[in-house]
């Protein structure tokens, strides 16, 4: 309407009410008509024919027309004055180039990380869990760098954009469901199962269908962009449930990175979608650039630092159909157990899980995670903590040991790093004043 009212040198307010009263519609209706009315007369042109709507509507991002606010892209009358023609040309190239600025952020994070996954990849042997893991994700920063790639065209070449608008479609649902695919891999905990077919056909029929209208493709968008996401965190929820009595590094890899930018991702990019799904002023194009590019961008950087640094923790389950197996020993007592960590130590191995435990107990998992849970009131991983905290006392107070740093005390301890050690610490030091309140 600013554009118009330069045009016509009338208020804005003064234009607005005219078409409210004369037309009985708004301003946004009023122009549809006219673009809808241009587009009937290009589709009945000779020259048109065999041309999708697609090409005809340049300029126009029709699958998101609510998601970003569309740029006025038109040609200057004669009337316009020659320095404010160019002004405003200058203006809008300036905004296009800030938001191609913008996305292509993504895009350059997005492929250096697909290189160091592939690049890691090339560290594990062939066919290994980890090796897939690794190809599955590069394979999905390159997906998902191709949807950024069309933000960029729109940004800069809207008319490009409009072959590209299928692909562009795919994949910004084709990444949310292979990113689950490797949160699922991360996550399993011995049930492995197919990542269900129509994870995969859904996405391709809507890309099939070419939806024009904006508000049901947002909407498609919307529902991927929080669904996806809060799967992820039900199978995170399990995986840290599961964990604290499978390994004894419980804390280090317990996904607490994974989750957080799952709820970062939920709370700033649906909120504000569903604002401009309502065509609400204040989320702007401007604003939603920066809210999306943001919370991605530091996303694929923490995914990638952190699968560099192994924090996570993938259970074999080669290991789980051992401890399946009824135990060839009496019955466990606190006394074998206490002799057997006394004696041997495992808890200085800072990698230790419960079913390296029970193979040297000849017992099974399940069986000896309940008894830990029955006799001493906590999961494997706390006791496993505890004995090297036990350990670490020890090595302090010993003459043999009066050289030695902290740092290589707690490695000697059996703890997998210093900051490993600190969690540790904090949590008992926690539990401990929380007895002293509950007495």
């Amino acid at each position: 309407m600013t554009d118009l009212v330069e045009d016509l040198d009338v208020n804005r307010t003064v234009l607005s009410a005219f078409i409210n009263q004369t037309y009985s519609m708004n301003f946004n209706r009023y122009l549809n008509r006219f673009r809808l009315r241009e587009l009937d007369r290009l589709r009945s042109h000779p020259a048109n024919q065999g041309k999708s709507v697609s090409s005809l509507i340049a300029g126009r991002f029709q699958g998101f027309p609510y998601l970003f606010p569309c740029r006025r892209r038109r040609a200057g009358s004669g009337r316009r004055e020659a320095g404010a023609q160019g002004g405003r040309r200058h203006g809008m190239m300036s905004l296009g180039l800030m938001e191609a600025f913008a996305f292509s952020l993504p895009i350059v994070c997005a492929m250096v990380c697909m290189v160091l996954m592939l690049l890691d990849a090339c560290r594990y042997g062939r066919g290994g869990q980890e090796r897939r893991l690794r190809a599955l994700l590069a394979l999905t920063y390159l997906v998902t760098s191709l949807g950024w790639l069309g933000l960029v065209l729109y940004s800069v070449a809207p008319c490009a954009f409009s072959y590209y608008h299928p692909v562009f479609l795919l994949t910004l649902m084709l990444d949310q469901v292979m990113f689950f695919w490797v949160v699922s891999m991360i996550t399993d905990t011995g049930e492995r199962r197919r990542l269900n077919r129509w994870h995969w056909v859904v996405p391709v029929f809507l890309m099939g269908a070419s939806f024009e209208g904006g508000i049901l493709v947002s909407l498609v968008f919307f529902i991927y962009n929080t669904l996806y996401p809060a799967l992820n965190l039900r199978n995170i929820y399990r995986y840290r449930r599961f964990i604290v009595d499978y390994s004894s590094e419980a804390q280090r890899i317990s996904l607490d990175w994974l989750a957080a930018v799952q709820v970062f991702i939920l709370a700033c990019v649906p909120v504000p979608l569903a604002g401009l799904l309502l065509d609400m002023e204040t989320f702007s194009s401007s604003y939603f650039v920066w809210l999306g590019v943001l919370p991605t961008f530091v996303f694929y950087m923490m995914l990638c630092y952190n699968m560099l640094d192994k924090n996570y923790l993938i259970v074999q389950p080669e290991a789980l159909k051992v401890e399946d197996m009824p135990p060839n020993l009496p019955a466990l007592d606190r006394k074998r157990l206490e002799r057997y960590l006394r004696e041997k130590k495992p808890y200085l191995d800072p990698k230790l899980r419960i079913t390296d435990l029970a193979a040297g107990l000849s017992t099974n998992r399940s069986y000896l995670s309940a008894f830990i849970n029955k006799e001493y009131g906590m999961n494997f991983c706390r006791l496993i903590n505890r004995c090297r905290l036990m350990a670490l006392d020890r090595l302090r107070v010993s003459p043999a040991n009066a050289g030695k740093t902290n740092m290589e005390l707690v490695l000697m301890a059996g703890f997998s790093g210093y900051r490993n050690y600190l969690r540790v610490k904090k949590e008992e030091d926690r539990l401990a004043l929380l007895k002293v309140f509950e007495r």
